[in-house]
């Protein structure tokens, strides 16, 4: 089968989960749900993992507030299945649709769960395709996409599986790359208990401060970052050189290496500090994923205050590398 037609199939079967969602259907298999259309507020376009999610945030919003509904690949596709070449193929798909309906109208992107990493490749999708997307939220997700947008990450106070708090996990160094001015706000409860009838309210007001949150400033014009002598094979657990040309590092400056694994959904990254400038150029060294397989590794100049600094050029910009086990290479 086809790219073009797995695809297809994913959609007619989400099509068959939105029918019942409330308000009108668009798309080539009415896949997308829109309520409180009338509503004067930008839209939010959330990509949810269950039928009760839809209705009961937009009830909870109330009738201003447009809700674009999309759902995730859950139960479409195994979750032991799923990749990033998942998300991306199905966020790509939903901003096929979305772009000539938003036209120059602002929007913000969110999503839950699985629908949250493609909520992140959705909003990747419409800002290269100059939508107005004013912001980015995460709800209970850790492993999203580099934006150059205000992103509000949310997780639950008793979310022992999703929250990196409770996991010892300090995400604020990768995030405060990732995006710009990152926000992390916590609900009461545990996973899978926000759209609730007695919880559903903390959610909506949670969205309703990141939605009232103001635009993140224009990502820099700097000089992108041009990498050289980038390998095609190397071992896992080993680590590799690449020499970046840029002119125009400044101090505070750093380069976030994001690796995608073919097989997962789960990201490797690194951030190298930049400890001195040089208007010859910088010998990186990053460390290679301990896992064989075919990845693929972007770069992104970054600054932790400011996120990231020369995001158009950085994410469509992909190096393919094969990550062979280390005992292959000594045997």
């Amino acid at each position: 089968m086809s790219d073009t037609h797995r695809c297809e199939h994913w959609l007619k079967v989400i099509g068959n989960f939105v029918e019942p969602w409330p308000g009108r259907k668009f798309g080539a298999f009415n896949h997308i749900a829109i309520t409180n259309e009338a509503g004067s507020k930008p839209p939010l376009l959330w990509v949810f993992n269950s039928a009760i999610e839809f209705p009961a945030l937009a009830e909870a919003l109330g009738p201003d507030q447009p809700l674009i509904g999309m759902r995730s690949l859950n139960t479409v596709v195994r979750r032991e299945s799923l990749t990033t070449w998942h998300n991306r193929t199905l966020a790509a798909s939903y901003a096929n649709d979305l772009v000539s309906y938003l036209r120059d109208r602002p929007c913000t992107v969110g999503g839950n769960c699985q629908g949250a990493a493609i909520a992140g490749e959705l909003a990747r999708n419409l800002v290269l395709n100059a939508i107005d997307v004013q912001g980015f939220i995460a709800m209970e997700w850790i492993e999203v996409p580099a934006l150059p947008l205000q992103a509000t990450l949310l997780f639950g106070a008793e979310s022992k599986d999703y929250n990196p708090f409770l996991r010892n996990i300090d995400p604020w160094p990768a995030w405060n790359r990732l995006f710009v001015n990152p926000t992390c706000r916590i609900l009461p409860g545990g996973h899978g208990t926000y759209f609730r009838p007695d919880t559903i309210s903390a959610l909506a007001g949670e969205v309703r401060h990141a939605l009232a949150l103001p635009k993140a400033p224009a990502v820099s014009d700097r000089s992108a970052l041009a990498p050289e002598t980038i390998p095609q094979t190397v071992a896992t657990r080993q680590h590799i050189t690449i020499s970046i040309k840029c002119a125009e590092l400044q101090a505070g400056d750093d380069v976030l290496a994001v690796w995608e694994c073919d097989a997962s959904v789960l990201p490797h990254l690194e951030v190298i500090a930049i400890a001195k400038t040089s208007t010859s150029g910088q010998l990186l060294e990053f460390r290679v994923p301990a896992i064989a397989g075919r990845w693929t590794l972007q770069l992104f100049l970054t600054n932790p205050l400011h996120g990231p600094l020369t995001w158009n050029v950085d994410t469509l910009r992909e190096y393919r590398i094969t990550v062979v086990d280390e005992q292959d290479t000594t045997a």
